[in-house]
């Protein structure tokens, strides 16, 4: 055990996990040795393996929480959330002083969509450790889910004030301003965030969207330029952002120069004739708002330019 442990710390899982082998057939009833051969088989993706091996653990000693959540882990890494949130409530009621297991049930019943259930976990997180940023801005994941924005801006602010270098703290506290509406301070706070990843595209597009809601479109475009001539210069989002800008100036040449680059690119970037963004991690909203952009304004454009 002591040379497969050794194995494990130096991340050499495979080697690590047959060391556990070799320990479980001289000692058949340690359940430790076959929760320590689970997390060699988390560590190299064999989720399944790992779950033989903490189902044979939790049958020798079922009261061991950490048996239950490190089971739980391997299910929500392989998306199967309802059985991963029973691991973590049977974790929890062993173990209900460990604020970690509350994390992982919370965040379990996030992916399912069930922001109550997943808030109601953080504030127990909360009360055993309020000191962990990753838990307020988790809540304030669900807060926003449920539109609760001025609660979320708070959970935000807590996360901040632990972890004021955390860009993602800032990101989603911009997104609850921008649905309340206090587009100047969400413009701010995506200011901040850029400071702290001057490198995503993403970003300047937000600030972009902001700004033309703002009705600052000059601004806008110097925003939309940053992201698609320094950064990347082939998403369709971003040449659709850019578009609707140059639009409301009457720039129609321009306009309708980035409206037909977005819809060249996406008729590249087909998969079975549907449009995925796969290549650029597109949202279903960011796919929407193309789709919408171009079916609507590209075609107004083209038909009042008479092409």
């Amino acid at each position: 055990m002591n040379k497969g442990n050794a194995f494990y710390n130096l991340e050499r899982y495979l080697e690590a996990s047959e060391c556990y082998d070799e320990a479980i057939k001289l000692n058949q009833n340690d359940a430790f040795l076959y929760y320590d051969k689970g997390k060699a088989f988390y560590n190299l993706g064999r989720y399944l393996e790992s779950i033989e091996c903490y189902d044979k653990a939790i049958k020798l000693d079922p009261y061991d929480a950490d048996f239950y959540n490190e089971k739980g882990n391997c299910f929500y890494i392989l998306e199967k959330y309802l059985e991963a949130s029973e691991c973590f409530d049977e974790a929890t009621k062993l173990n209900p002083s460990s604020s970690y297991f509350y994390h992982n049930k919370g965040r379990t019943f996030y992916h399912i969509k069930n922001y109550l259930k997943a808030i109601e976990c953080y504030d127990e997180a909360i009360k055993i450790n309020p000191n962990d940023a990753y838990f307020y801005y988790y809540k304030g994941r669900g807060l926003c889910d449920l539109k609760k924005y001025l609660e979320a801006i708070e959970c935000y602010d807590e996360a901040i004030k632990l972890d004021p270098n955390n860009m993602y703290f800032y990101y989603y506290k911009g997104n609850a301003l921008n649905e309340l509406g206090r587009y100047s301070e969400a413009v701010e706070i995506y200011s901040q965030v850029i400071k702290m990843n001057p490198n995503d595209a993403d970003l300047y597009n937000c600030i972009g969207n902001t700004l033309y809601i703002l009705g600052r479109y000059q601004e806008a475009i110097e925003y939309y330029d940053e992201a698609i001539i320094t950064l990347v210069p082939n998403n369709p989002l971003y040449f659709c952002s850019r578009a609707r800008v140059f639009n409301k100036l009457r720039q129609e040449e321009a306009a309708l120069q980035d409206f037909n680059r977005a819809y060249n690119l996406m008729q590249e970037n087909q998969e079975n004739g549907v449009f995925t963004g796969d290549e650029w991690n597109l949202s279903e909203k960011d796919i929407n708002f193309i789709n919408d952009v171009l079916s609507r304004d590209r075609i107004e454009l083209l038909q009042k330019m008479q092409i």
